[in-house]
């Protein structure tokens, strides 16, 4: 998620420091970090910020290791405990509390492409998140329902970054600006949707369309870093074909789910991250637990394999309650 523009630029102050070919004196940083701060302003790299935190607190997304191979070598980690609440009804819409906690990290190492690893620069983002949200669904037609929603939460933001070899004299003009630095982030979205069920026998298909709109903006960061404001747009796509498989014990109905799904980012900054669709194809086992003393409906547990442009790839660990 460093901006495109900003390794030749890095690299080339980098050089000049160990060439000696002039010894910087501390107003001269001063105002290379001044030019480096404008330059994160105009670039994208507040909306890889911003697209990392809105895709870790995305409610349809649950666990999950992604890798990039294209250099350099990127990993995302995704942990959530996802909730939904069945509250109720008014009139004809049904609505439903649901949240979620967060946490993630991103990985980057030897992000300086063409320098040897020895003399080079690993980094990494860590996000930790909450959010709360209302959805509203109301039937349109016997099989299709309209949805929309509001989420609303906060982040904590931190990098952590480790200068290697000759590069270690990059970070008077880099420190606590690009890399080494730690803001919260607070988010809301807007969530529509149309959600169609059908019925085959004795297999029962859930599919549905969500399109996502969320405001992301940064506050109290630390030391020169410039913070961010960004709009991130996100179309889901998801097919679920529930089989009954019979019962555990003599109360607990088990079904088999097998999953097809697409993420995909809109708008100007939909490359942020490094890719812009990530298509998922899994199996989950979904028990009922309804008819317990507890309020909780059913348990899920899955593995979807992930497949994005970019030659990302990765695995979704399928965990939530549903209440």
């Amino acid at each position: 998620m460093v901006s495109r523009s900003m390794p030749a630029i890095l690299l080339a102050i980098s050089l000049t420091y160990i060439e000696g070919v002039f010894a910087y004196t501390q107003d001269e940083i001063n105002r290379i970090r001044d030019v480096i701060a404008d330059s994160e302003r105009g670039s994208n790299t507040g909306a890889g910020y911003a697209q990392l935190v809105g895709f870790v607190t995305d409610p349809d997304v649950t666990g999950i290791t992604l890798y990039g191979d294209e250099e350099p070598e990127n990993r995302f980690d995704i942990y959530k405990l996802p909730l939904l609440l069945n509250n109720g009804s008014i009139e004809s819409w049904d609505y439903y509390f649901r949240g979620g906690l967060n946490y993630a990290t991103f990985e980057s190492d030897n992000i300086l492409v063409g320098l040897p690893s020895s003399d080079n620069l690993d980094t990494k983002y860590t996000a930790y998140s909450g959010a709360l949200g209302l959805v509203l669904k109301r039937p349109i037609s016997q099989n299709w329902n309209f949805a929309m929603g509001l989420d609303v939460g906060l982040a904590r933001f931190e990098n952590d970054s480790d200068y290697k070899g000759l590069i270690e004299e990059l970070a008077p003009f880099v420190d606590n600006l690009m890399f080494n630095w730690s803001t919260n982030a607070r988010l809301g979205s807007l969530v529509a949707g149309l959600e169609y069920r059908q019925d085959y026998g004795n297999l029962d298909l859930a599919s549905s369309v969500h399109y996502i709109h969320s405001y992301i903006s940064s506050f109290a960061e630390s030391g020169d870093f410039v913070g961010f404001k960004e709009n991130t747009d996100t179309l889901h796509l998801a097919a679920d074909l529930h089989q009954p498989l019979g019962l555990i014990g003599e109360n607990f109905p088990i079904s088999g789910i097998v999953h097809l799904g697409n993420i995909t980012f809109m708008g100007d900054n939909r490359d942020a991250l490094g890719f812009s669709s990530l298509w998922s194809f899994g199996y989950a086992l979904q028990l009922a637990i309804d008819n317990t003393d507890r309020d909780a409906q059913s348990l899920k547990l899955g593995l979807n394999y992930l497949k994005g442009d970019n030659q990302y790839h990765g695995y979704e660990i399928v965990f939530g309650f549903h209440y």
